[in-house]
């Protein structure tokens, strides 16, 4: 999946409650975050209630309660935040004061939460406190070595509230399986992960689905590798390789933020490294970075935080090494690798090479790179397959477009289905639960279909249903355009 997919994706996959605008830039329909720069776009204000209505004076009256707590949780919040820049500067050079302190911070985050769990924006603040509490987890991990307090952190942040209750209880499995080599435990706890993946609502955002398919395959592996000692040996996919380039994507500098790997020097270097001809110019060696990484404990968590770093290992030895290392079970690692091949089929892909996978931008460059070396040992040895060809029946929207038809005319749901998204796959699982004469008769009520706008990564077609018009985006995926809104 090439760059530009992954940041399509990203921008038709925002929170629903985020809007979008597609402007006109040069000439070029561009789609924007922000409002157009010629364009105002203003919430109209609501008419204050009226005496007399139903609402009137008593509904402003029954208002006046909740704004004054909300303006109070605000002011205890914003106190709180002041603790917690004071405690930041503990960090680094008293990282035992620090966790006690910072505990003690959560605490208070806590009490507030219960103190106005009535208002909308606890919500908010609960999912904030399951982050602390994973990152405390993870410094006390692995700054401290103290892994049974930081599977006791962990525990802590999933009863706060269920955004990251995936999260951290594989982060709890990863410290029993790597830190305490307790496997009964490990077991226990990827197999809890994955009954929290069957049971998370069914998404439509595209990201998502995306992340959430690839970590319900990586813990069925990691439990089967637990179970019988079997590396993975299956095959790897779009969907497999597509997940785990959008979890490198959103990894990519973490670091930076919450350094507890103590790697942020050379993410820093890493950014300033690239030149124009997407070729990296670093002032670090392969040797360097080999030194870091090695001295680093096996952890599946410190595989995710460093695979960018990885790719600019001495050798290809070095790289299977260290992939076997924090990825036994060998999933994960087979995803990565075949990164490698998709990057290296696309135009232009020195430059994206780079910023996804900048081993490959650095010299040796060509065959002899030490990760495209490493990948096809990794995919030899271990017999492992790699199914990344885009599907030539969709190498155009039009030609995804009248897949999907002919699909729906004709009942075969596999290939409608592979003409979507993931996140409309979930959208349109309907579709299997409908009967095919249903399914035909709609699609024959799609009567034309158009290009409209060109924006590179994305494209927009209007179609025809009876006398409607709608519009239908696409997105390139890895060489094929699948349909992402419709």
């Amino acid at each position: 999946m090439r760059i530009a997919s992954l940041l399509a994706l990203v921008i038709l996959s925002t929170p629903a409650q985020a809007q979008l605008y597609t402007c006109l830039e040069d000439g070029k329909k561009v789609i924007r975050q922000q409002p157009c720069p010629t364009t105002e776009l203003r919430r109209p204000e609501a008419p204050a209630p009226s005496q007399s209505s139903p609402l009137g004076a008593a509904g402003t009256i029954a208002q006046a309660p909740a704004l004054e707590r909300g303006k109070e949780f605000e002011v205890k919040k914003r106190q709180l935040y002041a603790t917690k820049t004071a405690l930041l500067k503990l960090k680094d050079e008293q990282p035992g004061r620090y966790v006690a302190f910072y505990l003690d911070y959560l605490k208070g985050q806590e009490r507030l939460a219960v103190e106005y769990a009535d208002l909308g924006p606890v919500v908010g603040l609960r999912n904030e406190i399951s982050n602390e509490y994973l990152g405390l987890g993870n410094t006390v991990r692995f700054k401290l070595k103290q892994p049974n307090k930081a599977i006791e952190l962990y525990a802590a942040g999933e009863k706060v509230g269920d955004s990251l209750a995936l999260t951290l209880a594989a982060a709890a499995a990863d410290t029993y399986q790597f830190d305490l080599h307790d496997k009964a435990k490990a077991l226990k706890e990827y197999q809890r992960a994955q009954v929290k993946v069957h049971r998370t609502p069914t998404s439509t955002n595209d990201i998502e689905v995306g992340i959430a398919r690839w970590a319900a395959n990586w813990l069925t592996y990691q439990i089967d590798y637990l179970k019988t000692g079997k590396t993975f040996s299956g095959t790897i996919g779009q969907e497999d390789i597509g997940g785990a380039g959008l979890i490198l994507y959103f990894s990519a500098g973490t670091d930076m933020q919450d350094d507890y790997l103590g790697l942020a020097p050379i993410h820093r270097l890493l950014m300033g490294a690239t030149s124009r001809d997407g070729q990296l110019n670093p002032t670090f060696s392969r040797n360097e970075i080999g030194q870091k990484l090695e001295r680093l404990p096996p952890s599946g968590v410190t595989l995710l935080r460093t695979v960018m770093l990885l790719t600019l290992l001495p050798d290809a030895e070095a790289i299977l090494r260290y992939l076997e290392k924090h990825d036994p079970a060998g999933y994960a690692s087979a995803c990565f690798l075949a990164l490698v091949e998709m990057v290296d089929r696309q135009a232009g892909a020195n430059r994206e090479a780079a910023q996804l996978l900048p081993g490959l931008a650095v010299a040796p460059l060509g065959a002899a790179n030490p990760l495209r070396v490493a990948s096809n040992r990794f995919f030899g040895e271990r017999k492992v397959g790699r199914d990344t060809q885009p599907d030539s029946r969709m190498s155009t929207p039009e030609q995804t477009w009248n897949l999907l038809i002919a699909s729906l005319k004709s009942g075969n749901l596999n290939a409608a289905m592979a003409c979507l998204t993931p996140g409309q796959q979930a959208k349109f699982r309907w579709w299997t639960q409908t009967p095919p004469d249903k399914l035909r008769s709609m699609a024959e009520s799609f009567t034309a279909f158009s290009m409209s706008a060109d924006m590179g990564e994305i494209r927009e077609a209007v179609v025809i249903r009876g006398k409607q018009a709608g519009v239908v985006y696409f997105v390139n995926v890895g060489g094929a355009w699948k349909i992402s809104e419709m």
